[in-house]
Parts: C-alpha cells; sequence; structure tokens
C-alpha cells in the first residue's frame, strides 16, 4: 500500500489463518517452517510452492478474503520485525545469502 505522501507502506490486518488452515487438514506449523526454509534457501524470497499456495488459496476462498489470494500470486519473502538486527536463536535470516540479507533487513 503506498501512503498520501507516496511511501510504500506495509498494512496488516492481524488475520490469524493458522486456525483456518488447520481446520482444512492442513499444518499450519508445518507450512510456516516449510515456507520460511524456503526462502532463507533461496536468498530470502521463493516462489510459494503449490501445494502451500493451494492450502492458503482454498482458506481464502472459505474466509473470503482476496487480498490473501491476491498476495500468494507473489513470491513469498522473509520479513523479521527487527530486521537485520533479528535477536531469535537462530536468526530469521541464517542461512540466507549474504548480499540478499543487506536488503531484506531494509524491508520493514
Amino acid at each position: 500500500m503506498t501512503d498520501p505522501a507516496g511511501n510504500n507502506r506495509v498494512l496488516c490486518a492481524g488475520i490469524d489463518l493458522n486456525p483456518a488452515i488447520d481446520a482444512q487438514g492442513g499444518n499450519a506449523l508445518d507450512i510456516a517452517s516449510e515456507l520460511k526454509r524456503s526462502c532463507v534457501e533461496g536468498g530470502g524470497s521463493v516462489t510459494i510452492p503449490r501445494h502451500i499456495k493451494k492450502d492458503l488459496q482454498t482458506v481464502a476462498k472459505i474466509l473470503n478474503i482476496n487480498w490473501v489470494e491476491r498476495g500468494i500470486e507473489g513470491d513469498a519473502r522473509l520479513i523479521c520485525s527487527r530486521g537485520a538486527v533479528c535477536p531469535r536463536k537462530p536468526s530469521c535470516y541464517e542461512g540466507c545469502q549474504e548480499d540478499a540479507s543487506q536488503t531484506l533487513g531494509d524491508i520493514v
């Protein structure tokens, strides 16, 4: 989304899709872990694997959340709320390529 000054902004609606994914027979934690691993291996972003995209699309249709359907058409990107100074052990960006991790720190 773009603010009135033309700056890109991230808007969070605070919707937890995990219960809906689990209710449809998926495993939300496994999906998140696989997607994170894929992003790290891809240097910070990756095309969403077809089987994950299918699970997310099913939930988006059931909950009638159009922006989720639109969002899964793009790449998944690893974003840590603390940016490049991620305090987690292991770090969100551990394993990302050197040049990609510098760019990712500026996303949030």
